[in-house]
């Protein structure tokens, strides 16, 4: 959903920001500064969360494979069972 609001985001302001006229010239900076902050909030969202994510979980994954396997309270759990 990012994608599609920071979209609309930016077709919306953009007769803003191109736009002529009287008080475009105090319209223009704010439309430019949202149409920013929409394009950086958008790729920060859809690029650089799910990519940071994603390296947090690689690197538990390596260290747990490293130190071996550890003893969790579902493995205990199971040899009582059997």
């Amino acid at each position: 959903m990012p994608g599609r609001t920071g979209g609309l985001g930016f077709a919306g302001l953009a007769p803003l920001a191109l736009g002529f006229g009287s008080g475009a010239e105090i319209q223009r900076p704010l439309a430019v500064a949202v149409i920013g902050g929409l394009a950086v909030s958008t790729s920060v969202s859809l690029l650089v969360l799910p990519s940071l994510v994603r390296l947090i979980h690689d690197n538990e994954l390596t260290s747990m494979n490293r130190s071996g396997p550890s003893a969790s309270p579902l493995q205990s759990t199971s040899r009582h069972l059997r």
